[in-house]
């Protein structure tokens, strides 16, 4: 009778060791979120705004965004492919958006196509997106999706840019906005 006695006490013993980070080698976490350092809130304020991009896909479309985040953490992306012929299929994405590092985030939450709005599910790997800042200044960001390794380059422009806008300019230059000019307005 002593000998399952012994075993379960040092079956206990054995796990609750296992746990403690003086013997894993884990360190202590602290429970709560950081606060940002100064530098954390140049990044974030920095990101703040409306930038444009342009780049080709694989299939020989366009793809084009105007991203505009907001200091309260949410965004809004409006996206568009144009078709070697001509075509556009357009999307707005709504959603949150924060930041930790070097790491961009995204949670998109719905999204409005061909007028219709709909809810994007809040399951499986679609749901959040992680981008790796590659360089940050106040007038360009360039980002690497972890999903799948693709570089965006992004452009600053005026707050509220539109697709309508920069095709009746003849093209984005007209709508493009140092940080400094922003934040004077």
């Amino acid at each position: 009778m002593k000998f399952p006695a012994l075993i379960t006490a040092l079956c206990l013993a054995l796990s609750g060791c296992s746990t403690s980070p003086a013997l894993t080698g884990q360190t202590a976490v602290n429970g709560t979120a950081p606060a940002m350092d100064a530098a954390q809130q140049l990044q974030w304020e920095t990101l703040l705004g409306s930038w444009y991009g342009a780049q080709s896909t694989h299939d020989g479309r366009r793809y084009e965004w105007i991203v505009s985040r907001r200091p309260d953490g949410i965004y809004r992306l409006d996206s568009r492919f144009i078709d070697s012929d001509g075509e556009i299929k357009s999307q707005i994405e709504y959603g949150e958006w924060s930041l930790s590092g070097p790491i961009y985030f995204t949670t998109p939450r719905a999204a409005e196509e061909d007028g219709e709005m709909f809810e994007i599910g809040r399951d499986g790997p679609e749901f959040g997106i992680a981008y790796h800042i590659l360089s940050l200044a106040a007038d360009e960001i360039v980002v690497k999706a972890y999903s799948d390794n693709s570089v965006f380059t992004s452009i600053r422009v005026k707050f509220g840019t539109t697709f309508a806008q920069i095709d009746q300019a003849g093209g984005v230059d007209a709508l493009l906005i140092s940080r400094d000019e922003e934040l004077s307005q």
